[in-house]
């Protein structure tokens, strides 16, 4: 498995009837019990069966280690380094990420809680959920040599409660973590003799300048060999969310913020690349950027408007406030179908942070098509998506301003020649674009 919350679909166990059930990890060790064609079918716990592509386990002599289980150990108090696995992440193209965040521009984050299960040397299956915005649930299979136990002594901050529940007669520990706040990234992975579990509480915010420091990913979909959708205009899908993210990252930098982005040209990446890729630059955020297309035979009349999907409860805050801005910014647009929670899509599935990908507008809708291609579209697009940033963190600072009305960044850039301010304060002029704005073909070459 690459990565440590990537979560990548081609190495996952399913249950037996094809839902997704969990990600293993380097080592994770099961009992099989059977083939069904090119998959084995492994037994979790009773009542508990999943399977796993045959090709990608090794079979084994013998019986594994149990998990030695015993006290859990929790750390708390250090400020969070960039989430990368011990062996760094998996090599990605050069040309694709020119514009990589360094973790050591970051400001500093509010200290992550690292809870240790004592496992030895097994590396026991284990599922890993969040079922709210602030517990987290860790379900770890097969016996222990002896029972789990919760820490000694008071919790740090601002870890609330964690409950050790043993079931299955012992065959399953279930491991739920409470935190005084949302989740901002969650995590677990063997290391050494332990299986820690990693929990991001909020970042630390500054009021007065709340972009300030913050790293955010921003991954124009698709790219070079992947056109993605295409409307009537021909244009594909590739070359319309491209210019959206430059802009969107100009504007996020403007307030502070540093921006990592997956591609800057027109590069082929891929999905497992683009989660290693915020994760590797301690990412706040992942925002995946896309156009949205009805598949040949589907009548598209009035399928039209933005759309955000996420999987995660931790990412539920982040998808609502670039929905918001959205819908403020293009009313245009029309509503669209809102939130889509629940997703199981490759660059909404990371856990090491809030991930979402958007949907901006239809390709395949007359007046999205016409948005998405022309300047001043593109431009209110771009603000959208830095406006719902900075409303999220906002309201993490806990900044007072007018429920109504999106928070207002300041120093919009004004257009040469005296024109109307064009920065995220105020929407951008209709027409073409006007210098300085998003027509940067020299500076940011497609090709």
């Amino acid at each position: 498995m690459p990565g440590l919350g990537v979560n990548a679909a081609g190495t996952r166990l399913t249950t037996l009837d094809g839902q997704p059930l969990l990600y293993p990890r380097e080592d994770m060790t099961f009992r099989a019990v059977g083939r069904v064609g090119p998959d084995l079918r492994v037994r979790l716990a009773p009542g508990v069966g999943a399977l796993v592509t045959a090709a990608q386990v090794v079979p084994l002599d013998g019986t594994p280690p149990a998990p030695t289980g015993g006290a859990i150990a929790v750390d708390a108090g250090s400020a969070a380094e960039p989430l990368v696995p011990a062996q760094g992440p998996a090599a990605l193209p050069a040309t694709a990420l020119p514009n990589s965040a360094p973790p050591k521009t970051a400001a500093p984050s509010a200290p992550e809680v690292v809870l240790r299960l004592p496992i030895g040397a097994a590396r026991p299956p284990f599922t890993l959920e969040q079922p709210s915005a602030r517990r987290v649930t860790l379900a770890m299979y097969g016996q222990t040599a002896a029972p789990f136990t919760p820490p000694a002594g008071p919790l740090p901050w601002p870890l609330e409660r964690l409950e050790v529940q043993s079931l299955a007669g012992g065959l399953i520990t279930q491991v739920s973590a409470v935190l005084a706040a949302p989740l901002w990234g969650f995590t677990a992975n063997p290391e050494g003799e332990d299986l820690r579990l990693t929990l991001r509480p909020p970042p630390t915010v500054d009021p007065a300048r709340p972009l300030a420091g913050r790293v955010i990913t921003l991954d124009p979909g698709h790219g070079g060999s992947q056109n993605g959708g295409a409307g009537s205009l021909r244009v594909p899908e590739k070359g319309l969310v491209l210019p959206i993210a430059l802009r969107a990252a100009e504007l996020l930098r403007a307030q502070g913020a540093t921006v990592n982005l997956t591609r800057t040209g027109d590069v082929t990446l891929g999905l497992v690349e683009r989660g290693l890729s915020a994760e590797a630059a301690g990412s706040d955020l992942l925002i995946s950027i896309h156009a949205n297309a009805l598949p040949d035979g589907r009548d598209p009349r009035g399928i039209r408007g933005p759309e955000v999907y996420f999987t995660h409860p931790q990412a539920q805050p982040l998808a609502a406030a670039l929905l918001s801005a959205l819908r403020a910014r293009l009313p245009d647009l029309g509503p669209g179908a809102g939130l889509k929670p629940g997703a199981d899509l490759a660059l909404t599935r990371p856990t090491t942070q809030p991930s979402v990908l958007v949907e901006l507008a239809y390709l395949t809708d007359p007046g999205n098509l016409r948005l998405l291609h022309s300047p001043d579209g593109q431009e209110r697009m771009a603000q959208a998506i830095a406006q719902g940033v900075a409303d999220l963190y906002a309201a993490q600072a806990g900044a007072r301003r007018d429920p109504a009305r999106p928070a207002r960044l300041p120093g919009p850039a004004r257009a040469r020649g005296g024109g109307p301010p064009t920065g995220l304060g105020a929407p951008a002029p209709p027409g073409p674009a006007l210098p300085g704005e998003l027509r940067r073909t020299a500076r940011y070459p497609e090709r």
